[in-house]
């Protein structure tokens, strides 16, 4: 594993993801685009809206209380004090990932995910390194988060998913 980088695989019990799936599915959703094309993949934000092109920040709608304590759970199993305030539920529809990327520098060092639906391949590679490194299979329940090395010197991305996978990440708008 790399250094950094924990996962809790059994998170979530089964009630509570059925439980949050049935809200997540009763959010609104959108598409981004990226070079022209809009995204297989979409999104809802809560805190700050993020815009990957730019890099825009925006506040909008705070958390919804079950988010809320989902936020509050991951923050103590990550170990992290800071406050969270800042969501993106990104829903994966059959045929969608999302590439190499490290969160913006605009985050905090502590970035955790709960993963719902679908398995997905989380992946990771060095900066600058061509392959990928380490493969962790996220399952739904699950809960991953990245801080220090792996949050700031990897990248990672999620290969096309088979079926729907709902994640929710978290994490730290820093102030100034």
């Amino acid at each position: 594993m790399i250094e950094g980088l924990s996962y809790i695989p059994s998170f979530l019990d089964v009630d509570e993801q059925q439980t949050l799936l049935t809200q997540l599915e009763q959010l609104s959703y959108y598409h981004d685009s990226f070079l022209g094309k809009q995204l297989k993949r979409k999104y809802a934000q809560f805190g700050f809206q993020y815009g990957s092109t730019g890099r825009t920040l925006e506040p909008v709608a705070p958390f919804p209380p079950f988010l809320q304590q989902l936020a509050n759970k991951g923050r103590s199993a990550c170990g992290d004090s800071d406050p969270i305030n800042q969501c993106i539920i990104t829903c994966y529809d059959a045929g969608s990932g999302i590439g190499w990327h490290t969160d913006a520098p605009t985050f905090g060092d502590c970035i955790f995910g709960v993963s719902l639906g679908a398995p997905a391949r989380l992946q990771f590679r060095r900066r600058g390194s061509p392959g990928v490194e380490y493969e962790l299979s996220v399952q739904s329940g699950s809960l991953y988060c990245m801080r220090g090395e792996a949050r700031w010197n990897y990248q990672h991305r999620v290969p096309l998913v088979q079926a729907t996978r709902y994640s929710l990440t978290f994490r730290t708008v820093r102030e100034g």
